[in-house]
C-alpha cells in the first residue's frame, strides 16, 4: 500500500513543481511527510530542500524550514535462511557502473589451482568472426593475465594442478592453452564429426598430461601432444556394477502428471495425452523436443516398454528420432594422471575406466548424466533432478537440485546458484546456508578462498557483495 502512496505523492509533487505551483507542492510535501514518515528517502528530503530554497527566494519574509539529510545505513539486499547465521556475514559491497555490465556476466568460470579463470565469448562485427576474452585472477580478484583468442569457445575445461586448459570452437577445432596465453597445440575434430553437438565433452587431467574428448558414444584419449592413445565405446558391459540410487518413481509419474500407484493403462493414457500436447509435430513452441524426450524417458522407465509401442494406432506418428541405439556420453571427468576416467551416459550409466581402456567399475543411477567430478574421497554425479555423492564407492547421500541452478565448486564445499538464490554445501552434502536475493537478479557467483563473491543487478545498477563463510567451522562447533 505504501509503495503505491509514495508513487502517487511523488508524481503529484513533481507535476506541481513542473507547473511552478510551488506553494501547492509545499503543502502536499507536508501531507506526504505526515502520512509516510517512515518511508521518506534522502532523495525526497533533497528535493524538498530545493523547493524550500525556491520558495524562500520568492517569499523571504516567510519562515520556511529545511529538513536534515539522514545518514541512511544501506541494508544488504539478501536474506540468510536455514543456516547458523555466524557462518555467513557481509564483508563488503561495491557498486559497479552500468557500462561494466558486459564484464559482469561470463560464459565460463572455472578454478585452476588457487586462481580463477574467466572466459567471455563474443562476436567481433569488424572482423566478422568469433573471439573470446580470457582473464586469470587470483583469490583477491587481482588480474594476473588477460588475453584474447581469435576463435569462439563452445566447450571449455581448466585443470586443477597445472597451468593448462582445453577449449573447442564452433569450427570443430580442439585447443590446448596455457593460462599465460600460449597455444600448445590444436586438433581437428572434423576427422570424427562435422556436428559440434556430437562432441559433448572435452576434458584434461589435473596435471595437464592427458586429454579426453567424446563423440556420441566413444571417448578418445590423447596425451598433451594430441597423440591418440586409444578410444573406448560405451557398448562394453563388463565391470563391477554399483547401484547408487533406485529409480525415483514419483519423479517420472509427476512428468506424466500422475501420482500414487496408477495402472499401466493409466500410465499409457497419460503418456499419450502428454505426447499429443508437447510433440514437436503438433506444438511448435521452443523446448518441446526436450520435453518430449523427457516424457518418453518417463514412460519407458515406468513401464519397461518401448514408447513407440504405446503409440500404435495413435493419431500422432512418431517422426521424432528418440535414439539410434548409441548410449551417448554426456559427462566426463579425468582423475590424476588419467588413472581414472569417468564417463557418464544418457542411460544413467557411469563408467570408470583406466587410460589403458580397462573398466574399473560402473555406477547406475537411472537418469541421464549431466556432470561428474571426483574430489578427494567423493565422487559427485549430477543429473537433471539429483546430485548424488558417493564416498569410497558407497552411496553417501543425494540432494534434490531441481530448480537450484548451476553448480559451482570451491576448494572446500560447493554451491548451487539460481536466478535469486545461492545454496551452500559441504563436500559431504550438508547444506550450511541459503542466501536469497529478493530484488536483484544474480549475474555471477564464485568463490575466492573463504569468500563468496556475488554480482547482482537491479535495473541498470550493479552491486558486488562479499559474503564470508567457513565450511570448517561447522565441524568445529559440532
Amino acid at each position: 500500500m505504501y509503495s503505491y502512496m509514495l508513487r502517487i505523492y511523488r508524481k503529484i509533487i513533481r507535476r506541481n513543481i513542473e507547473n511552478q505551483k510551488f506553494q501547492n507542492a509545499y503543502e502536499i510535501y507536508q501531507e506526504f511527510f505526515g502520512n509516510c514518515k517512515d518511508f521518506i528517502s534522502n532523495n525526497d528530503r533533497c528535493n524538498y530542500n530545493k523547493l524550500i530554497e525556491n520558495l524562500t527566494q520568492k517569499n523571504p519574509d516567510y519562515n520556511y524550514c529545511r529538513i536534515e539529510i539522514v545518514n541512511e545505513k544501506k541494508k544488504p539486499d539478501f536474506k540468510i535462511l536455514e543456516t547458523n547465521r555466524y557462518l555467513i556475514s557481509l564483508l563488503n559491497e561495491v557498486e559497479i557502473k552500468k557500462e561494466n555490465l558486459y564484464n559482469a556476466s561470463w560464459t565460463f568460470i572455472e578454478r585452476t589451482g588457487s586462481d580463477i579463470i574467466y572466459v567471455k565469448c563474443f562476436y567481433n562485427k569488424r572482423s566478422k568472426c568469433d573471439k573470446a576474452t580470457i582473464i586469470l585472477k587470483d583469490e583477491k580478484g587481482n588480474i594476473k593475465k588477460e588475453f584474447m583468442v581469435n576463435h569462439g569457445i563452445y566447450r571449455f575445461k581448466a585443470t586443477e594442478n597445472s597451468d593448462k586448459f582445453v577449449a573447442s570452437s564452433d569450427g570443430m577445432v580442439f585447443y590446448l592453452y596455457t593460462v599465460q596465453g600460449d597455444c600448445c597445440g590444436t586438433y581437428n575434430l572434423k576427422k570424427f564429426s562435422k556436428n559440434k553437438y556430437h562432441v559433448r565433452c572435452i576434458d584434461i587431467s589435473p596435471e595437464g598430461d592427458f586429454i579426453v574428448f567424446t563423440h556420441i558414444d566413444r571417448a578418445y584419449i590423447m596425451d598433451s601432444n594430441f597423440k591418440l592413445l586409444g578410444n573406448w565405446r560405451t557398448s562394453h558391459k563388463e565391470g563391477t556394477k554399483v547401484v547408487i540410487f533406485g529409480e525415483d518413481k514419483r519423479k517420472y509419474l509427476s512428468i506424466l502428471g500422475l501420482s500414487g500407484n496408477p495402472s499401466n493403462n493409466e500410465i499409457k493414457a497419460a503418456f499419450r495425452e502428454m505426447i499429443r500436447k508437447y510433440h514437436p509435430d503438433t506444438n511448435p513452441d521452443p523446448g518441446t523436443t526436450e520435453k518430449t524426450r523427457e516424457i518418453i524417458t518417463a514412460y519407458e522407465k515406468l513401464t519397461g516398454e518401448d514408447a513407440k509401442h504405446a503409440l500404435d494406432s495413435f493419431k500422432i506418428e512418431m517422426t521424432m528420432n528418440i535414439g539410434s541405439g548409441e548410449d551417448w556420453i554426456y559427462a566426463s571427468h579425468i582423475g590424476h594422471h588419467a588413472d581414472r576416467i569417468y564417463l557418464g551416459c544418457f542411460s544413467g550409466k557411469i563408467y570408470c575406466i583406466s587410460k589403458t581402456l580397462h573398466i574399473i567399475k560402473q555406477y547406475i543411477c537411472h537418469d541421464d548424466i549431466k556432470l561428474i567430478r571426483e574430489k578427494g574421497r567423493n565422487v559427485f554425479v549430477e543429473t537433471a533432478f539429483v546430485l548424488f555423492i558417493i564416498q569410497d564407492d558407497r552411496y553417501l547421500t543425494h540432494i534434490n537440485i531441481w530448480g537450484m541452478g548451476k553448480l559451482r565448486w570451491n576448494t572446500e564445499g560447493f554451491m548451487y546458484v539460481s536466478e535469486k538464490e545461492i545454496h551452500l554445501f559441504t563436500d559431504d552434502g550438508i547444506e550450511i546456508g541459503r542466501i536469497v536475493f529478493e530484488k536483484n537478479k544474480i549475474y555471477n557467483a564464485y568463490c575466492n578462498g573463504n569468500s563468496l563473491k556475488v554480482t547482482t543487478a537491479y535495473k541498470a545498477v550493479l552491486s558486488t557483495i562479499l559474503c564470508k563463510f567457513f565450511f570448517s567451522d561447522l565441524f568445529k562447533e559440532g
